[in-house]
């Protein structure tokens, strides 16, 4: 028998058994393998070197990247450069080889990210750098958003641009349409390079769930705007939100905050307690992220979003380092715990009023503590934070 002979035999066997296997079988045998598959892509990672001008300073930067997921790394390059100058794919590395690595090219890069997930940060050495959600998850309490001064503005665009909700039918056809001219533009316009697209038919079985639906912003007869809302254990997550052909001067009438307002006095006469608004970054001063929070998001109880997670490690203390970290607060994490770490130079803030500008401006609700990390000594920043009450706040001199 011929080796392609072989194999077509062989795959014919296979898929017999497969489907011959009771449909609760089949579905566990998919699970299991679908978990052996990604654990082990994920032990193979590719290196990536990125050159640009920080942000802040103008000063070169250069991170390396370790990961399979390369719209992580366009991410933050968009968050950090001005522009990138160079990608350079360096080699591709076993994830246990990934700290030493790191260890020896140190002083070639100033900051490292590495992709890992539940199964490899087993891999990473402890207490060393920081380990940030892919995302953070959030939601609302749909009473309390009506309390926020956010409410305000957004009411007065709804009324200026006379925007209503309507609830979807249950159709292939509409969800196509949310799917193709709304959600998809929407991600890719926005996000560029860094956009996460999910599946249509994993979005469509979501919702096809019991108890989930579609909502539209009209604009007269037009719509304008969507959300997908998922129901689970008695609470809605808005699973994905599109704007029409990804349309700015649509985005700018208010539409995304109209779908929040409307989808919580929704949730109110259902008598839903919770609205989880879905993942958003850990970078407290990424755009997404402070409106949701101007909205009263808090962290979520939940975990719907999976196991990924990014080793941060700074590398080497530059002028161009410290510009990403002292301009990009994030929420990381300690064990179970979620906390929020702000780095400063320690004569950035002279008052308590100045501290807590800083403190208002990275701040989450639902957070264990706030580590303040400063650079040259921190006696001066501890002095003030004695006169601060109930927040939970580290004071911690930090060298790279």
């Amino acid at each position: 028998m011929s080796f392609p002979n072989f194999k077509t035999t062989i795959s014919k066997i296979l898929k017999n058994v497969y489907y011959g296997q009771p449909a609760f079988l089949r579905s566990l045998t998919c699970f299991v393998l679908n978990r052996l598959i990604r654990r082990y892509k994920y032990l193979h990672l590719t290196v990536y070197l990125y050159t640009g001008r920080e942000k802040t300073t103008g000063e070169t930067l250069r991170f390396l990247f370790v990961g399979r997921d390369i719209r992580i790394a366009a991410y933050w390059a968009q968050r950090i450069l001005h522009e990138t100058d160079i990608i350079q794919k360096i080699k591709k590395i076993v994830v246990w080889n990934t700290a030493a690595y790191i260890r020896k090219n140190k002083l070639h890069a100033d900051l490292s990210i590495v992709e890992i997930n539940g199964f490899t940060r087993r891999f990473i050495p402890a207490n060393t750098g920081f380990i940030l959600p892919r995302w953070i998850e959030v939601e609302l309490l749909p009473l309390k958003i009506l309390k926020k001064e956010a409410i305000k503005d957004i009411t007065r665009r709804i009324r200026k641009n006379k925007l209503s909700f309507k609830i979807m039918s249950h159709s292939d056809n509409e969800f196509r349409f949310f799917f193709d001219r709304m959600y998809v533009p929407n991600i890719t316009n926005r996000h560029g390079d860094a956009a996460v697209h999910s599946d249509y038919r994993y979005f469509l079985n979501k919702y096809k769930q019991k108890g989930s639906y579609m909502g539209y912003i009209y604009q007269d007869e037009t719509p304008v705007a969507g959300t997908l809302i998922e129901y689970i254990n008695r609470d809605y997550i808005m699973f994905a939100m599109g704007i029409l052909d990804g349309r700015e001067d649509i985005l700018k009438m208010g539409v995304a905050g109209a779908l929040y307002y409307f989808t919580a006095l929704h949730c109110i006469e259902k008598g839903i307690d919770n609205l989880n608004i879905g993942g958003t970054s850990p970078v407290l001063t990424d755009g997404l992220t402070k409106f949701k929070i101007s909205l009263g998001a808090e962290m979520a109880d939940t975990d719907y979003l999976g196991d990924q997670k990014l080793w941060m490690l700074p590398l080497k203390d530059s002028p161009a380092l410290r510009g990403v970290l002292r301009h990009n607060p994030f929420v990381y994490e300690t064990g179970k715990r979620f906390n929020i770490a702000i780095f400063m130079e320690e004569d950035e803030c002279t008052t308590k009023e100045e501290l807590e500008k800083v403190l208002d401006h990275a701040y989450i609700e639902k957070i264990h503590a706030t580590s303040l990390y400063c650079f040259n000594g921190n006696n001066s920043i501890k002095n003030l934070v004695d006169g601060i009450a109930n927040l939970n706040i580290n004071v911690v001199s930090y060298q790279i």
